[in-house]
């Protein structure tokens, strides 16, 4: 009877499968890493820093911004950072002249919707609800806004419960 020979696997084609192997298992770690969550604290300082050059750079520091309040997603200190975006938001409309019509109006719904989430989220954050008051404010200005009227006195309301020394705050001429 003739021996049977043993099948092996040709060198190159191991080396091959090792070094692709390898390469598979780097680029998971590597897709692993940068899928971690961030730190929105250096974030949020990296905006800060954009903020202060001078002039401001407005790009980067809305970059960073918004990388921070990504990077904030589900912990406790989340509407921190969506309201530090959100005065961002303010200081650009009004600084920033390089804004078209449709990037301002832009910039404003941005405002509006994060003021919105922030009030979704903790309820008991008085500086939006401020803030979102002195816009259901100006939008109560124009003619027949009887829903907006109602809105404003309603999130007053909700202020002076949550903050009695609010009281002066907003007697309006």
């Amino acid at each position: 009877m003739a021996k049977k020979k043993k099948k092996r696997i040709n060198s190159r084609i191991f080396i091959l499968l090792s070094v692709l192997v390898a390469i598979g298992i780097g680029l998971g770690v590597y897709m692993w890493f940068t899928s971690m969550p961030k730190d929105p604290a250096p974030l949020l300082a990296q905006a800060e820093k954009a903020m202060t050059e001078d002039p401001p750079n407005f790009a980067k520091a809305e970059s960073a911004y918004a990388d921070a309040v990504k990077a904030s997603e589900g912990s406790k200190e989340q509407t921190k950072y969506q309201y530090e975006f959100a005065k961002f938001t303010v200081r650009r409309l009004k600084e920033d002249n390089s804004l078209s019509p449709s990037q301002r109006t832009r910039e404003q719904d941005r405002y509006q919707d994060l003021l919105k989430k922030i009030i979704r989220t903790d309820p008991a954050h008085i500086a939006a609800r401020k803030d979102w008051a002195d816009i259901l404010w100006a939008m109560s200005q124009g003619g027949n806004n009887s829903k907006t009227s109602k809105s404003l006195i309603k999130e007053l309301d909700t202020i002076l419960k949550l903050d009695k020394d609010a009281t002066l705050l907003y007697r309006r001429s």
